[in-house]
Formats: structure tokens, sequence, C-alpha cells
């Protein structure tokens, strides 16, 4: 299945409405800054970057994406990378409308679902994939967004807050 552009140009608007945070509403999602600056330099990002890498990593929900709807015909070729430019400047001048914590969380979920390689790729070929490292990054970073829009979740549930700590 594809993604639909609307969904991420809404994930996109979500993370970029994350990067300033207020508790006043569901549709202003947890502060998910942390989840795009690297560990070693996270005194010196400046927001721009943070920005740029948010932006960076809905395009590549939107190939990895592809790469999986086509069965991973791209990623078992390996010799010339596909030209996505089309999709890109799609997706770049789609507006997006943030999206509530509860359905930012599911749009991700179906996003890591729809841009999973297993099946499409046997071991050795996944071990001789060229973009294996930025495949491994984008679900690493996935994760961290999910956790922590889960843990926020979680934490405003009554029962979560009168549980006995320990």
């Amino acid at each position: 299945m594809i993604i639909n552009i609307q969904s991420l140009a809404n994930v996109r608007a979500s993370l970029a409405k994350s990067f300033i945070w207020r508790e006043d509403s569901d549709t202003t999602p947890l502060c998910l800054f942390g989840a795009f600056m690297p560990k070693t330099s996270r005194f010196m990002v400046k927001r721009e970057q943070v920005s740029k890498a948010a932006g960076d990593f809905v395009a590549e929900a939107m190939i990895f994406n592809l790469e999986e709807y086509s069965g991973g015909k791209y990623a078992k070729i390996n010799a010339e990378p596909v030209d996505y430019k089309h999709y890109i400047k799609t997706l770049k001048f789609t507006k997006g409308q943030p999206l509530g914590k509860a359905q930012l969380v599911k749009t991700l979920q179906c996003i890591k679902y729809n841009t999973s390689v297993k099946g499409w790729l046997t071991t050795d070929e996944y071990n001789q994939w060229t973009r294996r490292d930025e495949y491994k990054k984008f679900h690493k970073t996935l994760d961290r967004i999910i956790g922590a829009l889960l843990a926020d979740l979680v934490g405003q549930l009554d029962s979560y807050k009168t549980a006995v700590w320990g």
C-alpha cells in the first residue's frame, strides 16, 4: 500500500508544530526536537537543522514506502538510485495539518508497517543493500518518535496518574 501524500504532509506539519510545544492542545504533541538531534551535539544543533532533519525523515518515509510497495524492486537493483524527485516535489508542496497525538501515533505506526523490508529482501540481499544504513537510522528515529508519543499518551491517563510508583 502506498501511504497517502496528504498523510505524510500531516506528519510533517505535526513534527514542525512539536518544535513549538505548548501543553494547551491535543493537536500540539510533546516536543520531539530530540528525536532529530545527533546525540553528540545536542547543544550545538540549530533549529533549522532539526527542521530539515524532520523534513528529510518524512521524505525518507515516502521513499522507503515506495520501495516496499514495489516489492523491493528498487532495493534489489542497487545499481542506480530511483528518481524520487516527482514524489518529493509533490510532497513538498502539499500543505499538511497537524494531527492529534493518537492519530499521529497511528499514522506513524502505519508508516512503520508500510516501510518494512521484511518479506521483500532476503537476509543476503539486506546485508548487501546500499541503503541499509539510512533505513536503520530512519527506523530508529521512527521508534523514538512513536515511543515518546506513546509515553506522553499513557502519562495522561487517569489510571496511570493514580497508579502506585514502584
